[in-house]
């Protein structure tokens, strides 16, 4: 970005537009809604607080945790987490009793800067990778401290500017956000699609008419229609080139062998022919810790010829290609109702999901004729191709939409979005009297502490004999006739040892009692429990 700023911009830093920055409350935190409700990493959500997705801590010190409560435009920040989600951000919201957990900061902003430009303005650094560039990093996750978060850069526009620039944008990412919403529904109802076309292709529902209300062929078992179910090698395979590619189980794609990332090993002439590969066989996962992905099949196609394949994976070699479409299979492999089949059979708690040769041959599906069968393929392939082609339009609307908001924020922190108002205050003023302020307070507070330093170093002033015989029941006199230790002797012109002594010799005489040891009015009384406090 520029350094050449529209008029009345400045730059500046966290720092100067920063009332407090915090740590959150430590403890355990727990789910199940018993003690008190504190934010965490994961109630950071898109720039909002999520209050599903927030812990609870049942131990804490009451009197201490006041200071904890979140209010309404506090700032949460995310300074430890993975690379990618380091420096998210959210505005605490009105009328919520949520209070700051741990591994959260939170920020405070002074008048110089709106909250809501400032949430916008570090999801747009961190959109650039600038929070993750000064950041320190460990394995799997990242961190930033204070001190390197005060230091960070920060556009200041006058205010009122400010104001409406986050009104603009509130309007603008809304729009984007609902038809980013509305997006992330396609790939959901593209795979309804594909498995209803699934459905109805294997069930003979899609070629009803096509067949005259004929009958739609019959069920047949899987190792019927084969005359080979072989495992794969178990050989071990490496990245070295040389002997035979192994295809294993991420050569297994989504629309047939994908032979990319391959492994080599050695094999005899007696593996290469008991493994070896043909157009038409099937390929299929028999094991795996995702359940979702035992039974996925491709179709060995004449690229695929010159590989083996692995232990992993089932070859199906079928008995006729005249008779049977090796695609018509798969795709009856790939229906609901099959799939259902697999993925109970293969489920497992051991956490390696399978299903065996066995298994696989005994799976049922419809066979119709050969001509049929080829006419459903050609069918599904064509509403596949038109899935595959609204896919691709929905990836580059997301492509885009996705985009759009960075696109927007960058125009807005380049003075873009709205027009600028030459009435407005400049930033700088306002940050001069801000900083001012802050230096009054400081010199406030300088002052306090040298009184009170002064009024402690008073206490060298009288010598213990030049006391009068009642000077301290006469102080406590004028405090009412009872006072505690601290009090007594801060109204002395004695030093702490002097007072002491002093304060024995005057309770020997009986002119100064503990406040519990007498009831009787005309006696001075000393809270002598506070003693030790002095």
């Amino acid at each position: 970005m520029s350094d050449e700023l529209p008029k009345g911009w400045m730059w500046t830093d966290f720092d100067s537009v920063l009332c407090s920055i915090t740590n959150g409350l430590n403890g355990k935190q727990n789910k199940d809604s018993i003690g008190l409700p504190v934010s965490r990493i994961e109630t950071i959500s898109n720039q909002y607080v999520d209050l599903n997705k927030i812990g609870f801590i049942e131990k804490y010190e009451t009197q201490k945790v006041e200071k904890y409560r979140l209010n309404p435009g506090d700032i949460l920040f995310s300074h430890i987490n993975s690379p990618i989600h380091l420096g998210k951000t959210a505005i605490v919201p009105d009328d919520i009793e949520l209070f700051h957990g741990v591994n959260l900061l939170r920020m405070t902003l002074n008048e110089a800067m709106n909250e809501r430009i400032f949430n916008y303005y570090c999801k747009y650094i961190r959109a650039k990778g600038e929070f993750s560039e000064k950041a320190q990093h460990a394995v799997n996750q990242s961190s930033l401290n204070q001190k390197n978060l005060k230091s960070f850069r920060v556009l200041a526009p006058p205010l009122n500017e400010q104001i409406r620039i986050a009104n603009k944008l509130d309007s603008l990412l809304a729009k984007v956000d609902v038809t980013q919403t509305r997006l992330e529904k396609i790939p959901t109802l593209l795979k309804r699609f594909r498995q209803s076309v699934l459905a109805t292709a294997t069930s003979g529902e899609l070629m009803q008419e096509w067949r005259k209300n004929a009958t739609f062929g019959e069920a047949v078992n899987v190792g019927s229609l084969t005359s080979d179910i072989r495992y794969g090698t178990s050989k071990k395979c490496t990245y070295e080139e040389g002997g035979m590619g192994v295809l294993r189980i991420p050569n297994i794609g989504d629309r047939g062998i994908d032979a990319r990332d391959l492994k080599f090993a050695d094999f005899d002439i007696n593996e290469k022919e008991k493994l070896g590969l043909k157009e038409g066989d099937l390929l299929i996962i028999r094991s795996n810790g995702s359940v979702e992905l035992v039974g996925k099949a491709a179709i060995v196609t004449d690229k695929d010829v010159d590989y083996l394949f692995a232990g992993y994976l089932i070859r199906l070699r079928f008995k006729n290609l005249s008779e049977i479409d090796p695609k018509y299979v798969l795709f009856s492999l790939q229906s609901p109702a099959i799939r259902h089949v697999i993925e109970i059979n293969a489920r497992s708690t051991s956490g390696i999901n399978n299903i065996n040769s066995k298994e696989l041959a005994a799976l049922e599906i419809n066979l119709p004729s050969y001509k049929e069968q080829k006419e459903i393929v050609r069918r599904v392939e064509s509403l596949f191709s038109l899935a595959d082609s609204i896919e691709k339009q929905y990836t580059e609307a997301k492509k885009h939409t996705d985009r759009l908001t960075q696109s927007l924020l960058a125009k807005a922190f380049r003075g873009e979005l709205v027009p600028q108002d030459p009435n407005d205050e400049p930033a700088s003023e306002l940050l001069k009297r801000i900083q001012a302020e802050r230096k009054q307070q400081a010199a406030n507070k300088s002052k306090r502490k040298t009184v009170t330093k002064r009024k402690i170093n008073k206490k060298v002033i009288m010598k213990l004999n030049d006391a009068p015989e009642s000077y301290l029941v006469d102080l406590l006199t004028q405090l009412g006739g009872e006072a505690d230790a601290r009090i007594l002797w801060n109204k002395t012109d004695l030093a702490i040892d002097d007072f002491y002594a002093k304060l024995k010799q005057e309770m020997q005489t009986g002119l100064i009692v503990d406040d519990k040891a007498s009831s009787d009015p005309s006696q001075r009384k000393l809270k002598l429990a506070e003693l030790d406090s002095i």
